[in-house]
């Protein structure tokens, strides 16, 4: 997509980063990737001058049309920040239910916003930036538990159980964590023969993924053929 004549004609006013996290510590910014709220690669991001994230890929097909979409979101979120620094509390609300949703905010600066903004918040609004916060805070102790070495059994047994722990208490993520995080469900799930826990994964997985359903089609026929096996 990024090599064709369609999206180097579009992208003529834009300035083009491309940046490879190596992993070798001496090269520079081996952070960005993280730095940015990212937890995956290939990723894709537009930036202000300042190198501030203004909007993220979806999940999906890229194409250009997903990417104009994109930078139109990155244009709405640059109109709404200088909102934001004005003093408008409603748009400070919306930028920090955005930046929750980004990945750019630690848990606990999220939850110390959230508590000073939430009076000016809408019901809708509260209720994406609490998940959005569920997904920070599984994030981060997840990361906490693999530290900068490679994973190991003793790594993936122990997310099991984080996984577990952050189920059991309803608190699930959204985005990107989603489909990894219900299948571990699941699997524990169908070696206990826990058909009720499997059920409430499948249906969170669903409403998890939304309207990217499509994306997730063979892994969710999968679960409810094994959901029927179990039964």
């Amino acid at each position: 997509m990024l090599s064709t004549e369609e999206f180097a004609d579009w992208s003529k006013g834009l300035v083009l980063f491309l940046h490879l996290t190596t992993r070798v510590k001496s090269d520079p910014d081996q952070s960005l990737l993280r730095d940015k709220g990212f937890s995956s690669f290939p990723s894709l991001a537009i930036l202000d001058a300042s190198g501030e994230l203004l909007s993220k890929h979806p999940l999906g097909k890229r194409d250009l049309g997903s990417i104009v979409a994109m930078a139109e979101q990155a244009e709405a979120f640059a109109k709404l920040r200088a909102k934001a620094e004005a003093g408008d509390t409603k748009a400070k609300a919306r930028v920090l239910v955005s930046k929750l949703e980004m990945n750019l905010l630690t848990h606990a600066d999220g939850c110390a916003l959230f508590e000073a903004l939430s009076a000016s918040m809408t019901g809708e609004q509260r209720e994406q930036a609490e998940l959005f916060l569920i997904t920070r805070e599984f994030t981060e102790a997840e990361q906490a538990l693999r530290g900068d070495g490679p994973a190991s059994s003793d790594y993936f047994e122990a997310r099991k159980q984080l996984i577990l722990r952050f189920f059991a208490d309803g608190k699930i993520p959204t985005g990107i964590k989603a489909p990894s995080f219900l299948s571990t469900v699941m699997r524990h799930a169908e070696t206990q023969g826990d058909v009720k826990m499997y059920e409430r994964a499948l249906e969170a997985l669903i409403d998890r993924v939304g309207d990217r359903e499509t994306y997730y089609t063979s892994m969710i026929k999968r679960a409810r053929e094994r959901l029927e096996k179990m039964r």
